[in-house]
């Protein structure tokens, strides 16, 4: 059958999260069964992603028509500025093989490095690299500082190459010139097709500004190695209430199921997820949107989800049921999670997009992993395959090199549950101590410790606030389960949440209550 009749009248419903639950199942099982149709689905998606900046500032519509979409496409590719052929080339990866793929990166890359080398320095560009699914040149930005920077995003692997010393001003940054000769391309393809284009005024979702776009690209350099100084907190400091969403599940033991609550600090308020039988989840904001990933333990989906706040309309990321402690990645729409699929059960590491699709075997065994702030490295907890009692403990790794090349920086057989900041180095961990669990800090070089809590009751968990300034934790204070924050600087602790009846695991689980996590977003 024609690829047409197969998926296009359902593609872009399912792509608006149109569909009733019942029809998106059955568009991802024929997606699941048809090569083409799955190549046609994710072509749609390749083209909004890339004109959707476009779109937002000409149109303030983040979700234009399928025919609009191309069209705006055609219209750049034909225009005389140059502006599509720079910000979107494609090179036609069905022609190569795939060693001819890697060797046509690897020149381009090389290439590109001889070009920053030898361009003047009063103009060197920052350009990204993407080869995923086909290869792409994107010049982003000029600067008139003396810094560039060279970053490859191809799946599964997102390494930034370190060609740069200090950020350059952000005074020294020119507007996005191109973008601005966009703007009027998309509008006229949209009066072509009769699309009526609001008032800029009522133009939303606006794009970052420079500083904004290249502090997102810029890979932020390690801090020092030495443990950091005791903070002095000036006695009438007055310290701003956390704020923000934090996710949680609790046990509900009378309706043996699971629930996510959703805590909103600026409203003092609590929320429950509309769906029930989950756990483990991770939030992440995208905009003005939120999106949720978590563990889904019903019946007969048994495996990681993800959703809006709603509930509704929810991809499968994963198929397997022991598939857990997922994590978003502060770069883009990738996800990091373990699994205990093999027959073995042994903990492995697995990314995924927020989708489900390309899904990628990371061939390190582990748990609890956690992206760094460059999306590109993570932390996480592992054993030497070797020598299981001398190297446990807390390892790093990165997306391209982790079967080979982690390494532990932390020796601690009971250092669980690692956590790091969106903001430099430092990570936060659950260590245990004469049967009492507390939160610890570290650096991603495990130079120093810093002991956060001293309660005798179990404290555990710990994940950061998007401004690197709280951590939200498990606590058993009072015999009874609770979330606690803690001000990392001043040490000011309070609780915003108490358990009651409910607890923090399923009885089966409850010796390894840290497997749970929270997951705090502004």
């Amino acid at each position: 059958m024609p690829i047409k009749k197969h998926v296009t009248e359902f593609a872009e419903a399912y792509l608006n999260n149109q569909l009733s639950l019942q029809e998106r199942q059955q568009v991802d099982e024929h997606l699941s069964t048809c090569l083409a149709c799955t190549r046609y689905f994710f072509s749609m998606r390749r083209v909004r992603r890339e004109i959707e900046p476009v779109m937002k500032q000409a149109l303030g519509n983040p979700v234009p028509p399928a025919q609009l979409q191309h069209q705006i496409r055609r219209e750049l590719a034909q225009s005389k500025s140059g502006w599509f052929h720079n910000f979107f080339w494609h090179f036609p990866k069905q022609t190569l093989s795939h060693a001819g793929t890697l060797a046509v990166t690897a020149f381009l890359v090389i290439s590109l490095v001889i070009l920053l080398q030898n361009v003047n320095n009063s103009e060197p560009a920052i350009v990204v690299v993407t080869a995923t699914p086909f290869l792409q040149l994107q010049t982003v930005a000029r600067t008139s500082g003396k810094n560039a920077v060279l970053m490859s995003n191809d799946a599964p692997s997102a390494k930034l190459s370190q060609k740069h010393s200090t950020l350059p001003e952000t005074n020294q940054l020119e507007p996005n010139l191109a973008l601005q000769e966009a703007i009027p391309l998309a509008r006229s393809a949209a009066t072509k097709l009769g699309v009526v284009i609001p008032a800029p005024s009522l133009a939303s979702h606006a794009e970052p500004d420079m500083p904004t776009l290249l502090k997102r690209l810029t890979y932020q350099p390690d801090q020092p190695k030495s443990a950091p100084k005791e903070a002095v907190i000036p006695a009438k400091l007055e310290i701003p209430s956390p704020t923000g969403i934090v996710a949680f599940a609790v046990f509900d033991p009378t309706q043996g199921e699971y629930r996510i609550q959703l805590l909103n600090l600026d409203e003092n308020s609590i929320s429950q997820f509309p769906v029930s039988g989950v756990s483990e989840p991770t939030l992440r904001r995208d905009g003005i949107e939120y999106r949720l990933t978590y563990r889904a333990w019903g019946n007969p989906t048994r495996a990681l989800l993800s959703s809006g706040l709603d509930g509704e309309l929810h991809d499968q990321v994963t198929y397997f049921w022991e598939d857990a402690q997922p994590d978003w990645s502060p770069r883009e729409e990738r996800i990091i999670f373990a699994s205990q699929r093999e027959t073995d059960r042994k903990w492995r590491l697995y990314t995924a997009w927020g989708d489900g699709s390309m899904e990628y075997n990371l061939r390190r065994e582990g748990k609890s992993p956690t992206f760094a702030p460059d999306g590109y490295r993570f932390a996480f907890e592992s054993c030497d395959q070797q020598d299981e009692h001398a190297s446990c403990g807390l390892w790093l790794a990165d997306l391209e090199h982790s079967e080979y090349d982690a390494k532990p920086f932390l020796v601690d057989t009971q250092a669980k549950a690692p956590d790091w900041s969106p903001h430099g180095e430092t990570i936060a961990y659950m260590g245990k101590q004469a049967d009492d669990w507390n939160i610890y800090l570290t650096d991603s070089q495990g130079s120093y410790r810093d002991q956060l809590t001293t309660d005798p009751a179990s404290d555990g968990a710990p994940t950061w606030s998007p401004d690197g300034e709280w951590l939200a934790f498990f606590s058993h204070r009072g015999n009874s389960w609770g979330v606690w924050v803690l001000h990392v600087q001043s040490k000011q602790i309070q609780q915003v949440y108490d358990f009651g009846l409910l607890t923090i695991a399923h009885p089966d689980n409850e010796a390894e209550w840290w497997h749970e996590q929270l997951s705090w977003s502004d």
